[in-house]
């Protein structure tokens, strides 16, 4: 005789024209769970942030109660405490420093910036203290010139001041020279006239020729006194 269907949960036997109840598990199993956490550390390198360590040691930890025996169980969650406590410091200590590297990164560039704009005013200033340095020689070379010119007009002064002294002295000295010919020029004068007055007064007292008949030619005369005789 054959066995009557039961029921798979309560063996309770069934007719055949009972319907059948159909139990459906969609729960994941823990090797699937374990196989999705193995599948998710494979992927966590250097450059993953902290917070898949953070994720994966939660999931470790969640999918423990379904793993079976009791020392995986044990083993998983060191591997959890390990991954939190140790693995997680460490990567959070990663992300810091990516951020300080970029911040850092972001200085340097801006340093690197005003590093080239002080260069280029750099190379401003030291053209501008050739133009200061030229411009001194320049001035310098004009207060040589002004100092020789400075001393030659002293020396131009000196002989013009010595120049004039000379003519003032020549001056006084044509002055004196005028004055005495004019008065040289004044007593010739008097002399001359006194001469015409002496002979005029000389031939008023000449006393007058004898009369004679004869030749004119023969009279001597006496010369006027005073005035000299022709030889």
């Amino acid at each position: 005789m054959s066995r009557r269907p039961s029921c798979a949960i309560c063996n309770t036997p069934k007719r055949p024209e009972d319907p059948h109840q159909i139990y459906v598990d969609f729960s994941v199993s823990g090797m699937e769970l374990m196989a999705e956490v193995a599948e998710g550390l494979g992927q966590i390198d250097a450059a993953s942030p902290a917070v898949s360590i953070k994720k994966a040691a939660t999931k470790i930890t969640a999918v423990t109660p379904a793993v079976r025996p009791e020392q995986v169980q044990a083993r998983l969650l060191e591997v959890a405490e390990g991954l939190e406590q140790r693995i997680y410091p460490i990567f959070s200590r990663v992300d810091e420093m990516s951020k300080e590297m970029i911040a850092l990164k972001e200085k340097i560039s801006r340093l690197e910036h005003k590093n080239r704009r002080l260069k280029t005013e750099l190379r401003d200033v030291e053209a501008l203290q050739v133009e200061l340095v030229t411009a001194e020689h320049e001035v310098e070379e004009l207060r040589t010139v002004c100092d020789t010119q400075r001393t030659e007009l002293a020396r131009a002064l000196t002989k013009a001041r010595n120049q004039e002294v000379k003519y003032n002295k020549r001056s006084a000295e044509l002055v004196a020279a005028q004055q005495v010919i004019e008065e040289k020029d004044k007593q010739l004068h008097l002399a001359n006239k006194k001469l015409r007055a002496l002979g005029k007064q000389s031939l008023r007292k000449q006393p007058r020729p004898p009369s004679y008949v004869g030749d004119d030619s023969l009279v001597v005369l006496d010369a006027p006194s005073g005035s000299r005789r022709s030889a």
